[in-house]
Order: C-alpha cells, then structure tokens, then sequence
C-alpha cells in the first residue's frame, strides 16, 4: 500500500527511536556504567532503557492497527495471522542463533530429571522465552491473536477494560512482587517455573493502546506540541519516582513495568508522531539493526562478561562490551542483509 506523507513522517520517528532503544536495551543489559557510574547507570535505565520493550509493543501493534483499519473482519483475521507466521519465522531464527543459550539455560542451569527440563522448555517455547529477551517475540504473537482475532468484534474502550487486568498483574507481578503472598514470589523467582505473569500477559495493555493510537491518531497529533511535552516530562518524572520508590522499599522483583509505563510510552509515541518528516537514508537497514541488536545482543553479552545463563568466559568491562555487543550487532546486521537478499533465503528470517 502508497505510504502517504504522514506514514512517511510516523515511520521515520519511530524508526529511529526503536534503533535508538534497541542500544539503549544493550546499554542495560550490558550494566555499562554500573562500576564507574552507578547513579548514572541507574538513570539512564530509568530514563531510557525501560522504555524499549514497551515502546515495541505499541510500535507494532500500531502498524499493525494501520493496516487492519483499511480491510473487512475476515481480511483482519488474515492480516494478523500473516503477521504471527513471520514473528514465528522470526522466533525459529533466532532460537538456533541463540542454541547454546537455550541448552544452557534448561539443561545445564536447572537441575531436574530429562522429562521436566523437556517440559519446561516446550512451555518456556510457548508461553515465555528461550533465551533472554525472546519473550516479547511470545507475548506479541499472544497479544495479536488476542486483541485482533478473538477480541476483534469487541470495541476499542472495551478491549481497554478487557486487557487493563493483564497490565494491573504484571505490574504488581514486576515491581510490587514483595507485597505478594510469599507462594506466588517462589513461583515468579524459580526458574524451574515459566515466568507467565511477566511475560506473554505484558503485551495486549500495550496492543490495545497501538490500536488507540492507530484510531485516534488524527485527533491525538492536533494537541499542540508544548502540551504533549509537558505531559510526556511530568509522566516520565512520575515513572522515575515510582520505580526507585519501590526499589528503595524493597518492593520489586522487576522494574521492568510499572503503572507509569504505559502512559509515558503512550505520550512518547504521540511525541514521534508529530515529529516534522524527513527522508531517510537506509530506512528499511535501521529496521533491520533494531531487531538483530535486541535478538543477538545477550550471546555476546553472555560470552564476553555478562551473567546471563551462565555463559560468562571472558571478563572485559562494561563500557568495552557494550561498545562491542552494538558494532556486533551493527557488522552482522550488514552481513545478515547481504546474504539475505538472495531468492529464497532462509535468512531474511532474522528481519
């Protein structure tokens, strides 16, 4: 379909800004200023790097909004199955990039008879992830299915009251979890247990909120710009406030959501949509860095000082291995795209 010259504009904000949180993602895995600046380090996360998963969620399904406004029911049903095939092309990639970390994690890691570590691992495949980071790829293909097909005669406001729940559980699931009863804190903190409170039940609040946007853009992007910035700045100062609130109490198993989230995300994205447009050189190439920066960041991380999986063997500082994990990810988005662009390839996949 013609882009018209505001899909121009929208796609090169949000273009730029998911590349820019796909680093800002390795930046907190990475811990890169954890030693030498760790107040730093924390705002940063605080400021940026908690942002990017969310900021996916609501990208995609978006888009994905864009285009089911333009078809019939039936033709909506086939656009997000279309839509759940290549993020499962995309999942099976990435899961044999990531292979070592998988057989790491349910077969090295926890120790259990065969069949329960098979189980776990069919389970985690299902309903959470493989290998780090490989949830959200989870929890969109759920929250697609769940908003778009079998929520799909539901109005707007009421698929809002329908998924609001999911949101309310993650977030006390992730930053209260140490108010909770002490049964569902051992279910959440034992990885012999797949972590469905804060995974695939994070995406359909998120979803819901792409579609809002996706409806509501033409009235939403006439608010004058001052005011959606004073907004986004007030809600991402409450955020900071809630999050080092609850971890200076204790409270938090995760900061990963917080009921600030979904709004400074929300107010973020109306933000980039208003941005001027602008041509951009490489457009479809940044696209690409975003998600072979997210997907291929945690084996060099595991591999060159980072804790994930057990995986550590050379021990390198922070700063130095964020700077790599970013031009790996740069060196093998390039790769990834040339020999991707031969007929059939099975490596146009990882995009």
């Amino acid at each position: 379909m013609e882009q018209t010259r505001s899909s121009r504009k929208i796609y090169t904000s949000i273009d730029l800004f998911k590349a820019f949180s796909a680093i800002m993602i390795i930046f907190l895995h990475a811990n890169t200023l954890s030693i030498s600046h760790p107040f730093l380090q924390a705002q940063i996360v605080q400021l940026f790097s908690r942002l990017g998963v969310p900021f996916f969620f609501i990208t995609s399904a978006f888009l994905l909004s864009k285009k089911l406004q333009a078809g019939s029911l039936v033709q909506g049903v086939k656009t997000t199955k279309y839509y759940v095939y290549r993020l499962l092309k995309l999942y099976a990639f990435w899961i044999i990039v990531n292979l070592p970390l998988v057989y790491s994690e349910f077969f090295v890691n926890i120790k259990l008879p065969a069949s329960r570590q098979w189980t776990l691992l069919v389970l985690n495949t299902l309903l959470s992830d493989t290998f780090p980071g490989s949830w959200y790829v989870t929890a969109s293909i759920f929250s697609a299915i769940f908003v778009f097909v079998i929520l799909r005669k539901r109005s707007t406001w009421s698929k809002i009251l329908i998924c609001l729940p999911f949101y309310v559980v993650v977030v006390l699931a992730s930053l209260y979890a140490r108010l909770l009863p002490q049964n569902f804190m051992l279910m959440i903190d034992n990885p012999a247990y797949f972590y469905l409170p804060t995974t695939i039940l994070t995406g359909p609040f998120y979803f819901v909120l792409g579609e809002v946007l996706a409806k509501y853009e033409e009235v939403l992007v006439k608010q004058r710009l001052s005011l959606i910035s004073v907004g986004l700045i007030f809600s991402w100062a409450l955020l900071d406030i809630e999050d080092t609130f609850a971890v200076k109490n204790n409270w938090a198993f995760s900061t990963d959501q917080s009921f600030l989230l979904a709004p400074t995300v929300f107010l973020l994205m109306i933000f980039l949509i208003k941005m001027p447009s602008f041509k951009l050189y490489g457009d479809k190439t940044i696209r690409k860095f975003s998600t072979v920066a997210y997907f291929s960041q945690f084996w060099v991380l595991a591999r060159f000082g980072a804790t994930f999986y057990g995986m550590t063997r050379i021990q390198l500082t922070q700063p130095f291995i964020f700077g790599f994990a970013v031009l790996w990810a740069v060196a093998l988005t390039y790769f990834l795209e040339k020999i991707s662009q031969k007929q059939e390839n099975p490596i146009k996949y990882a995009f």
